[in-house]
């Protein structure tokens, strides 16, 4: 699975292609609100996939960092 995120004018982005998702980011260490971004109004992408790609963007930024 590829995850895409970069950042933009105004914030940070996060794109999953194989799963047609999109949304937009805080700081990578923000679990709660990066987790509120990806499960969305609808919930489509599921609380544990929220959960989970919140908390390794969070790592992610402290081994980058």
């Amino acid at each position: 699975m590829n995850i895409l995120f970069d950042s933009k004018t105004g914030g940070n982005f996060l794109y999953i292609p194989e799963w047609r998702m999109g949304c937009e980011l805080s700081y990578l260490s923000d679990v709660f609100w990066n987790q509120s971004s990806l499960l969305g109004d609808d919930e489509q992408f599921g609380y544990a996939y929220a959960t989970t790609v919140s908390y390794a963007l969070k790592k992610l930024r402290d081994v980058i960092v």
